[in-house]
């Protein structure tokens, strides 16, 4: 995709699908995108709430306030460049936190003694029912396939100089993200461990009696870092988790603006938008994307979940469309759009019915969320293929340019 110099993802849609394509994607990952923007606000205005004290509601605000600042001011390069200082000092916090919390509950023995290892189970257990298998098979798919059509991650591959820079970049990146995710379970388990044994609690947070870590288990690490970290260090942790918070949310405002500018705006509305124009409304774009996600943030304050269905739904309207356009020639415009279009409204449709709403809660997980979750990029495949195998006289295929 780098040799045909795309500068936005839709870019990818609107060259091998057409316009028509082009403006379904665009708006699709438009309402998708906001979601993982609402997370970081979301996560931003926890930890503020569980290490500054402020409610909930002003430390989401606060957060949206920051991150839509500082993403208008700078733009692409300057993101890019705060997100290596805020990548170091988010592992700078966590190698403080983790020998803090080993230690707080007995040592590295104690610790190996102590955790639940069902708590770090890849697979299923032997034995578990085949439904389970079905759901872990989903929340799998969900965050390794479901990346695949993340505006943001292709912007930044797009940005690189080189297509080897891009791939070289991804392998690297997922290397150091292992080494998170490492420092961040071994901090989580020794949480869960401190909670269990009555060490941490904090009823106050959220200003909600009733609420505090039992009640959110997302506040585990903020709060157990006010209870073990001195000061020095609780603030390294602090800034350390703002400043992943800010990176991801930063690099996904601009992501989903960019796309809106480009796809929509200038394809759409205005083709002849000069280049000052376009990041006019970029910027414009970036605080109206900040406004929803706050309010998708203090309606439906579960992280987990909103990343979750974020790209649940990406999986199930776009991934496998990106994909059999890079790798199957014969897909087309009129294919393309049936199968976003029915992958979107299975997933949609079909859990809203299973949880009895069309809620965002309702919808997003469910009872039966995992046969919706697996049958969307089914769906979106079969139609996919077989509307663009009836349609190719009517519908050629358009090329991707530079594509080799």
């Amino acid at each position: 995709m780098w040799r045909c110099k795309f500068i936005s993802l839709g870019d990818f849609f609107y060259t091998r699908f057409g316009r028509k394509a082009g403006i379904t994607a665009t708006l699709l990952m438009s309402f998708i995108f906001i979601l993982w923007v609402s997370v970081q606000i979301l996560v931003f205005g926890k930890i503020v709430n569980a290490l500054i004290g402020w409610e909930l509601m002003t430390s989401i605000i606060v957060g949206m306030v920051v991150i839509c600042s500082y993403t208008v001011l700078g733009g692409l390069f300057a993101v890019c460049f705060t997100d290596i200082i805020q990548v170091a000092i988010t592992l700078a916090g966590l190698l403080a936190l983790v020998p803090f919390a080993v230690s707080a509950v007995g040592g590295w023995e104690a610790f190996c003694a102590s955790y639940d290892p069902e708590l770090i189970r890849i697979f299923p257990a032997e034995g578990t029912p085949g439904v389970h298998w079905i759901a872990w098979l989903a929340a799998l798919a969900v965050m390794t396939l479901g990346n695949v059509a993340s505006p943001d991650l292709m912007q930044r591959a797009f940005s690189a100089k080189t297509a080897n820079t891009a791939r070289a970049s991804a392998f690297c990146a997922a290397a150091v993200f292992f080494i998170f995710v490492v420092l961040v379970t071994i901090a989580a388990l020794c949480g869960v461990i401190m909670v269990g044994n009555g060490m941490i609690d904090d009823p106050h947070l959220l200003g909600n009696e009733a609420a505090g870590i039992a009640g959110d288990p997302e506040l585990i690490l903020p709060v157990m870092s006010k209870t073990i970290l001195p000061l020095p260090l609780l603030i390294l942790f602090l800034g350390a988790g703002m400043s992943a918070v800010m990176s991801a949310a930063a690099t996904a405002s601009l992501a989903l603006a960019g796309v809106v500018s480009m796809n929509i705006y200038r394809d759409i509305f205005k083709p002849a938008a000069s280049e000052k124009e376009q990041v006019l409304v970029t910027r414009i774009v970036v605080l109206i994307i900040g406004v929803i996600g706050t309010v998708i943030a203090i309606s439906f304050p579960d992280a987990m979940e909103l990343c979750a269905l974020g790209f649940d739904l990406l999986l199930a309207a776009l991934s496998i469309t990106v994909t059999l356009g890079l790798f199957w020639k014969k897909a087309n415009s009129t294919g393309a759009v049936c199968g976003m279009i029915a992958g979107m409204a299975f997933r949609v449709i079909g859990g809203a019915v299973d949880g009895g709403s069309f809620t965002l809660q309702a919808l997003a997980y469910p009872e039966h969320w995992y046969y919706f979750t697996l049958g969307a990029p089914l769906i979106c495949l079969i139609v996919t293929v077989a509307v663009s195998a009836v349609t190719q006289k009517s519908c050629p295929p358009l090329p991707l340019p530079n594509h080799g």
